[in-house]
């Protein structure tokens, strides 16, 4: 697999594989090539690669440098089994530019399906629509996109549901006879059963690229270990914490998502101490790591930047220096363990610290994954549109945070059994 998003791309990786096998997420191609070496080696060993690309925000061109020197050298040098590329469920970010570095061919139908069930997001007639019932879009959505052929920039050709729905046979033949034809196949889902058929029906060729988000991920995962979707499926991996259970947390919220703010606030009122990083002063980020510091000492902080409207030039400038506080305090303690959320906040986090492969250890909820790096250290990730009010609460806990318990809900009175719906 190689994604454009370091969360979304650790999301992705953790529903296809839902506990079953050891997996990491790599952050340079040194290191996923080398993995790729020791699969030569020993080619029986059981585990899933992934490549975390970090292009979602870069300009085309360097984008389609970097997925040439992943994915089409991994075509190239013949990719053993399943070539997934990782994309935004909603077309954002360089889609266009990992279609360009893989192309259809006999016995290799590339298949693009970003469809999401799970969060509500489908694609009908080709096109990505919201199913009525998810609430509004994430505040931030600038690039999103609903033309799913306009956004891949290939020759491409719609795979609607009747086809998607018509069997195994009919749905294959139709990849086959695109991938014969140079054309990227474009395909329909609204439910986890459609994404199924679609996995089903690419792995039956010899080296299928499979284009899409977290929803196509958990397909193929499903697939490729001969198991089904709704009740009669395997119930989600337990997710544990760390083994040692009590540390301190660290939480960076990198993102400008209105539900994040109403998450720290929930956070905070559950014990945590919140540090800001005002961007408009001379040393921010100095001062914002020692005020971290000193709020890590009651045994959770929150990290995060001032809420108020930012000039998109300065954003790179004020992730830097959010990175750079964070970092300074995570290298100088390594008992503390971090949750961070948004993709760009945690690849510049890890960067600053070293990081070259994450191990995947389990999702915590939808879109939070729980990761360890190569020195020992505990982390969670987390796309920042994710979550419910309680999101970042949860995933404190989960890393040991010290905060107040959740409050119960106080069970019904004999009294109130007795009246309810009298008139």
């Amino acid at each position: 697999m190689v994604g454009d998003d370091l969360s979304g791309t650790s999301e992705a990786l953790a529903a296809a594989l839902s506990g079953h096998t050891e997996a990491w997420v790599h952050l340079t191609v040194d290191s996923f090539r080398a993995r790729f070496a020791q699969h030569e080696a020993s080619p029986a060993a059981r585990r899933w690669d992934t490549l975390d690309l970090d292009v979602r925000h870069l300009p085309r061109d360097t984008a389609r440098a970097r997925y040439e020197a992943a994915a089409g050298r991994a075509l190239r040098d013949g990719h053993p089994g399943v070539l997934l590329l990782k994309i935004d469920s909603l077309l954002r970010g360089n889609v266009a530019a990992a279609l360009a570095a893989v192309s259809p061919a006999p016995g290799r139908p590339v298949v693009l399906a970003p469809a999401l069930p799970a969060q509500g997001r489908h694609t009908v007639g080709g096109r990505v629509r919201l199913a009525e019932a998810t609430g509004p879009l994430p505040g931030s959505l600038e690039g999103a996109r609903t033309d799913v052929a306009a956004a891949a920039e290939r020759p491409a050709a719609l795979v609607g549901l009747g086809v998607v729905r018509a069997g195994p046979h009919a749905l294959g033949t139709r990849l086959a006879r695109l991938a014969r034809d140079g054309m990227v196949a474009v395909c329909d889902a609204e439910t986890d059963e459609d994404l199924d058929a679609i996995a089903a029906a690419a792995v039956r060729h010899r080296h299928p690229v499979v284009v899409g988000a977290g929803g196509i991920a958990a397909a193929l995962g499903r697939v490729l270990r001969g198991e089904r979707t709704g009740p009669d499926g395997p119930s989600p991996a337990c997710c544990s914490g760390p083994d040692t259970p009590d540390g301190p947390v660290l939480v960076v919220a990198g993102t400008a998502e209105p539900s994040s703010h109403a998450q720290i606030a929930r956070l905070e009122r559950a014990g945590a101490r919140v540090e800001t990083l005002d961007p408009a002063q001379r040393r921010a980020a100095a001062e914002a790591a020692h005020g971290v510091e000193t709020a890590l000492r009651d045994g959770c902080a929150v990290l995060r930047v001032a809420p108020c409207p930012m000039e998109p030039s300065r954003s790179g400038q004020v992730l830097a220096s959010l990175a750079s506080a964070a970092a300074t305090v995570l290298e100088r303690d390594p008992r503390i363990r971090a949750v961070l959320t948004g993709g760009a906040t945690a690849r510049a986090v890890l960067t600053r610290l070293g990081a070259g492969a994450l191990r995947l250890r389990c999702q915590v909820h939808p879109g939070a994954v729980h990761l360890g790096t190569g020195d020992g250290r505990e982390i969670v990730t987390r796309p920042g549109s994710h979550g419910g009010p309680d999101s970042l609460t949860l995933l404190a806990r989960h890393l040991g945070a010290a905060l107040a318990p959740p409050p119960r809900t106080p069970a019904p009175t004999a009294a109130h059994h007795s009246t309810e719906g009298q008139s």
